[in-house]
């Protein structure tokens, strides 16, 4: 059996020699210097190379995939998504200083607002960055930027994949085409009054649609395959680490359902309601309570034009062509979501995408 505790007691020790010296920034990947970007790029190689504690066959890069795969049913769908991936980004930056011997590593962030028009247009998309957004003709394999001719070890597709396969992705546009602009998540995160609305619009709108729009791994449990995934799940915490700024109050409050650790996310699960005393689960008993501040954890996130549009003077209301409403939801794409839950987050974005499009005479 897999021993997520153990790994997670020995990650986490990483920050009594890390976290002593001082705030560590997270960048939008763009924003970083080349020397920036080859140093998180080589530290995520050197992860990738040295063998896992568990599995002699696979790699401590290999380990973060395998606690998401274990632990999906009760991360996603409910209250835990965000400060659980909080402290899993924080672990894995952690584990990057540790194997790089450079506690200024960071994980930059991937403001997918700014590509809203065409995320397969964006810069972070080629061979500079992270690579092409579809895979080769075939097998859907990618052969170019950080994951170029990367394999993986679990699979999260269907979960019959031996290890060994290529990283895989299959950029679908009809997710793609409801990534919300600058001014469309600006009006999101404003009207979230408290944080299990911020959490359940923010999941089931852009949080799945960009999973589901790069495809492939990305699709699966086994996510972090791709390192898509960590500036995606980056980003997301900056978004609720701003709305937290904004809402002084409320961002200090967590609520909602907590999963039901027995049957998981699935439809019809009795939820409980969730605490800030709650420990993560898969954690060295890391409680939510102690994720809640990133400046105390450790990090913070830089600010800079066109991407922080939480922050910025302006309002953003601005759009030059229509915005498409988000697509309708099904149980399938909920990704476990309740879905009554999601539906209502569904129709709160789309009544702010209309809001938008009225406003610009569309």
């Amino acid at each position: 059996m897999f021993s997520v505790k153990l790994l997670t007691v020995l990650l986490v020790a990483i920050c009594v020699v890390s976290c002593v010296s001082g705030l560590v920034e997270r960048k939008e990947v763009r924003k970083m210097s080349t020397k920036e970007w080859d140093n998180y790029s080589n530290a995520i190689k050197k992860l990738r190379a040295t063998p896992s504690t568990f599995n002699p066959n696979a790699s401590r890069y290999d380990d973060f995939v395998r606690i998401h795969v274990e632990n999906y049913d009760v991360i996603h769908g409910c209250s835990p998504l965000l400060p659980w991936h909080r402290w899993f980004v924080r672990t894995f930056e952690l584990a990057l200083q540790q194997v790089s011997k450079n506690s200024s590593i960071s994980v930059p962030y991937w403001d997918w607002t700014l590509d809203y028009k065409g995320i397969n247009a964006s810069a972070v998309m080629t061979s500079k960055y992270l690579g092409s957004p579809t895979g080769t003709a075939t097998k859907h394999c990618i052969r170019n930027g950080l994951c170029a001719n990367w394999l993986t070890f679990y699979d999260g597709i269907d979960e019959t994949d031996p290890p060994g396969q290529c990283l895989t992705r299959e950029y679908n546009p009809f997710w793609m085409t409801s990534m919300p602009s600058p001014a469309l998540m600006h009006k999101m995160l404003n009207s979230s009054p408290d944080y299990n609305s911020l959490r359940s619009t923010i999941e089931a709108g852009p949080h799945n649609n960009f999973h589901h729009g790069i495809g492939g791994d990305m699709a699966g449990t086994a996510s972090p395959n791709d390192a898509i995934f960590w500036s995606h799940h980056s980003f997301i915490d900056k978004i609720w680490a701003d709305w937290q700024n904004i809402n002084v109050t409320e961002g200090a409050i967590y609520e909602g359902p907590l999963c039901n650790t027995t049957c998981g996310n699935r439809l019809g699960c009795r939820h409980q309601p969730a605490s800030v005393n709650d420990i993560l689960v898969g954690t060295p008993n890391v409680t939510v309570a102690q994720v809640m501040n990133i400046t105390a954890y450790g990090y913070k996130y830089t600010t800079s034009a066109g991407t922080s549009p939480l922050v910025a003077a302006l309002e953003f209301t601005e759009s030059p062509s229509q915005l498409p409403l988000n697509p309708p939801m099904t149980e399938d794409r909920a990704m476990g979501l309740d879905i009554d839950q999601a539906n209502a987050a569904i129709n709160n974005i789309n009544t702010l995408i209309s809001s938008i499009n009225v406003q610009n005479g569309f």
